[in-house]
């Protein structure tokens, strides 16, 4: 079951609640992706470091329910959940700074993106036929 399917089920329209999304707080890198990436893994760690939004998870309200959070627990610089698919659709694509970045905030090449690649990424991310369909934030 993918995170939409499961929220769609779980609030169906009747209970009005607040969903927080923390897309960039996450840390996971996906031991399959480390291949792609073309500079020093020291490097890499620091640009995630960088350009995570480190404690985001914290600004939520201490008592939340777990269910109205929805956190995107792979690195950013692996899959950004606020990008569009479409090159044609996503502004960021001409700096490396898609769905499934290429390069850094500063330009910096950090992986090749090979159509495998490509595909492993969308795979990652299940919220992409929300946003696809208009109906998301990205």
């Amino acid at each position: 079951m993918t995170t939409i399917e499961a929220i769609s089920r779980r609030y169906d329209g009747n209970e009005r609640v607040v969903l927080f999304h923390v897309p960039h707080d996450g840390d996971l890198i996906p031991a399959e992706m480390l291949k792609a990436v073309c500079i020093p893994l020291e490097d890499m760690v620091e640009y995630h470091r960088i350009m995570k939004d480190t404690g985001a998870l914290r600004m939520i309200p201490q008592g939340t329910r777990r269910d109205q959070v929805i956190a995107f627990s792979i690195s950013r610089l692996f899959c950004d959940v606020e990008r569009f698919l479409s090159p044609e659709k996503e502004e960021m694509e001409k700096y490396g700074m898609g769905f499934c970045y290429e390069r850094t905030f500063d330009g910096t090449k950090f992986k090749e993106i090979s159509p495998q690649i490509r595909v492993k990424t969308v795979t990652m991310n299940d919220w992409m036929p929300l946003v696809e369909n208009g109906n998301g934030c990205a």
